[in-house]
């Protein structure tokens, strides 16, 4: 029986969720560069084997080929960039924060299709997007103006990788339909984690990675949940759904995020915050629907 793509995003939704509330501690024991790369290197362990049990074939070739330009951009938004900024972000802050502000993405998924796809902005849509950036406002800084402290900081960097996740879509979408899902995943993960290497302990100044016996199951965990299983569930989707539909469902990550950040590690939002974070949802998905 052949699953729908919103299903497959809907599972990356859940396991994207969960995976922040992992990664945003993690990265808060070891540095965060370095976390990305070893997690990007090791999901190719696990990717491999996959790609044979559901039988989709390795398409090398074709991703070198032809659509190499689009691959590459995706790698460089997503894996390099994308992620050096997300886990950047996880270890200022929250992590219930940063699973709501991950409804910057169809906002961002619309905005990049103006600016990409000479696609129109709608003066509704332009509302929304106004609407949606205050409630960020509210939920990053409990709607004071006079304060920008370390977790604002880190609130701006996940913003920041929410927009180049968006920017990816374009041309991950598009070599996805040409190639498959497993290759594009381990594709990008190998190649972004061995570019990540050198970033890591040149730029960001890496001298250990301080794989403590915490911090080891969280690199599993994520890995697992997030750099294996929702990245192919999301190149999934992508293949045979609409971009903005995949968005828009993404922002069920909230709901599993925010349970288990509060079971485990007791992360809650005042009522300013539950206001912002309230706001981002509703009006993410009237972005998505308007789109």
């Amino acid at each position: 029986m052949k699953i729908s793509g919103t299903y497959f995003a809907i599972f990356a939704a859940a396991l994207i969720g969960a995976s922040i509330v992992f990664s945003a501690e993690a990265t808060k024991q070891m540095n965060p560069v370095a976390f990305a790369f070893v997690t990007l290197l090791l999901s190719v362990v696990f990717l491999v084997p996959l790609s044979f049990v559901i039988r989709e074939k390795l398409k090398l070739k074709e991703i070198l080929g032809k659509n190499s330009r689009n691959t590459f951009a995706s790698i460089f938004l997503r894996t390099v960039f994308g992620n050096i900024f997300l886990y950047l972000g996880f270890s200022l802050t929250s992590a219930v924060k940063a699973v709501f502000l991950l409804g910057f993405e169809p906002a961002f998924v619309v905005i990049a299709s103006v600016i990409f796809l000479k696609e129109k902005l709608s003066s509704k849509q332009i509302i929304l997007i106004i609407i949606l950036i205050i409630g960020a406002f509210l939920l990053s800084t409990n709607g004071r103006l006079d304060i920008f402290s370390t977790a604002q900081l880190g609130d701006l960097f996940v913003v920041i990788a929410v927009f180049l996740f968006a920017c990816s879509y374009i041309p991950a979408q598009d070599v996805v339909k040409k190639t498959n899902s497993t290759t594009l995943a381990i594709f990008s993960n190998l190649v972004g984690g061995l570019i990540l290497i050198p970033v890591a302990f040149t730029i960001f100044n890496v001298q250990s990675l301080n794989l403590n016996s915490s911090v080891i199951p969280l690199i599993f965990a994520n890995t697992i949940l997030f750099s294996v299983f929702a990245l192919f569930c999301f190149y999934t989707a992508l293949k045979t759904t609409k971009k903005w539909i995949v968005s828009s469902l993404l922002q069920l990550a909230p709901i599993p995020g925010a349970i288990i950040a509060y079971i485990w590690l007791g992360d809650t939002l005042n009522f300013v915050q539950l206001v912002g974070a309230g706001i981002i949802l509703v009006s993410s998905y009237l972005i998505a629907r308007e789109h």
